[in-house]
């Protein structure tokens, strides 16, 4: 790569950097704080999930795709908007506003594998997201855990659309989830697919960031009813659309974002495949989740050499550096064994014989140590076709490709799509067989952040019970 790319490239880590400190101090803010206010939410959307009557001019987040339909199992706590408790600070023209939604963790909200799936899959941000007219990756140049995306935003006649060039990076552990996102810093060595085009306007997201925690029941419990975990969804929000108005209209749909996600991962979240990793030798060229399909498709190239020759890079940690050794030339999806997936390679070169060079699939059953155990005194099964609360099965397919030729690239292309019938993975029309379970640790989570967890447990505790008592407070009040 050169220098320009490279400064290019640490330019952006800069800004992930800068979102991540910011997301910190935001944290490390007392619940007490005056300068968090509450935020009614708007009567229009109370209860029924609505978004439109906003103001943004996008789809409800009941409607949106379908996800609050009729359909849903009665026995599921359905989240509504009035349940999302919202607060505001504005100070020195810095507006960041901060949502929390606490449910129990039913129907496969337990684990977080399907809320990454979810979170890090951008096309499916338009069906849990009203303001989000379409979202894409285009660009992974890090690791399979930070993506850039390019997302379009409408804000309703008569405003010009909006868009924004996103860096984001998960992190995790057994029992929380961290996404964060910011835009790119603009330079005038971006490549063209990364410059603002008409009739879109370049908004500024400074900061948008997701925390998901899984909070298990208590160990003893006087109720004869059995505890399920909860599930605690934090976000905050802070973007500049580049306009004298429309930012508290945005604002204001952020309950039903939250409550579509919530829908979202119920809906998708045990249906969505996800690149885990690639290693040496190995260049992604594209990654698409087709929606209607339900399929992922990569695009990627088999290098003779790695690039940096084997030597750690500055922007590599020490994880990703011993991933890459470990799949050298080679790709590896995590896959959700829910339901069938049916799995398409194609290969092909300058030369027919680099084309038709050998290629080896594993998929491997792994057991994430993310998902809390079920609880002993809980034996009634999940309903029909209904995606598992407790212990979702999962795979590790992995496709392996010999070393072209020096001077040689090989190009592939793998698509993996939702299939009917029983579980199982099926190769270019082949069943193959799922080797034994293997155990794998989740956590990408950095020290740091598990402190920041724990500080948005305390807050979130806090400020709930600080808006009941001051809510129990104003009823009080206003009584005759």
């Amino acid at each position: 790569m050169s220098s320009d790319g490279s400064k290019l490239h640490e330019s952006w880590l800069a800004a992930l950097k800068h979102a991540q400190d910011r997301f910190r101090s935001l944290l490390s803010s007392p619940s007490s704080d005056p300068t968090w206010k509450r935020v009614p939410v708007p009567s229009s959307s109370v209860d029924g999930g609505a978004a439109g009557a906003g103001g943004v001019g996008g789809p409800t987040a009941a409607g949106a795709s379908g996800l609050g339909s009729s359909t849903s199992k009665s026995k599921q706590h359905r989240p509504r908007v009035s349940d999302v408790v919202v607060h505001r600070r504005t100070a020195k023209g810095d507006d960041v506003v901060r949502v929390v939604l606490e449910i129990p963790a039913d129907d496969g909200l337990a684990s977080l594998d399907a809320w990454k799936a979810v979170l890090s899959t951008p096309e499916l941000r338009k069906e849990w997201d009203p303001t989000v007219e379409s979202s894409s990756i285009v660009e992974t140049c890090f690791d399979p855990d930070t993506r850039i995306s390019k997302t379009d935003f409408t804000l309703g006649w008569p405003a010009n659309p909006r868009d924004a060039i996103t860096i984001s990076r998960t992190f995790a552990d057994a029992t929380t989830l961290i996404d964060i996102s910011t835009s790119l810093p603009r330079s005038s060595d971006e490549p063209v697919y990364l410059r603002p085009a008409p009739p879109f306007v370049r908004s500024h997201v400074h900061l948008f960031a997701w925390c998901i925690q899984i909070i298990a029941p208590p160990s003893e419990s006087s109720s004869r009813t059995p505890s399920i975990p909860k599930v605690r969804i934090t976000c905050f929000w802070q973007h500049d659309l580049k306009a004298i108005w429309g930012t508290n209209n945005l604002a204001q749909n952020l309950p039903a974002v939250v409550v579509g996600l919530v829908r979202s991962v119920r809906k998708r979240g045990s249906r969505t495949p996800t690149l885990s990793g690639w290693g040496n030798g190995v260049g992604i060229d594209n990654v698409a989740f087709n929606i209607g399909r339900e399929a992922l498709r990569l695009d990627y190239s088999i290098f003779p050499e790695d690039a940096a020759n084997g030597a750690k890079s500055d922007n590599v940690d020490l994880h990703t550096f011993q991933e890459r050794k470990r799949l050298e030339r080679a790709i590896e999806v995590v896959v959700p064994l829910a339901q069938g997936w049916d799995v398409q390679i194609s290969t092909r070169a300058a030369s027919e014989d680099t084309s038709k060079l050998p290629w080896e699939v594993h998929a491997t059953r792994i057991t994430p140590t993310n998902v809390p155990p079920k609880p002993p005194d809980s034996s009634t099964p999940s309903p029909p076709g209904s995606s598992p609360s407790y212990e979702p099965q999962y795979v590790a397919f992995r496709l392996v490709h010999a070393r072209p030729p020096e001077h040689d690239i090989l190009k592939v292309k793998l698509v993996m799509e939702l299939s009917g019938g029983s579980n199982g993975l099926r190769v270019n029309g082949s069943p193959h067989p799922i080797e034994d379970t293997e155990s794998r640790d989740p956590t990408t989570l950095p020290k740091d952040f598990v402190a920041d967890g724990r500080s948005i447990s305390g807050l979130s505790f806090q400020t709930v019970s600080t808006v009941e008592s001051q809510a129990s407070s104003a009823t009080q009040q206003t009584s005759p």
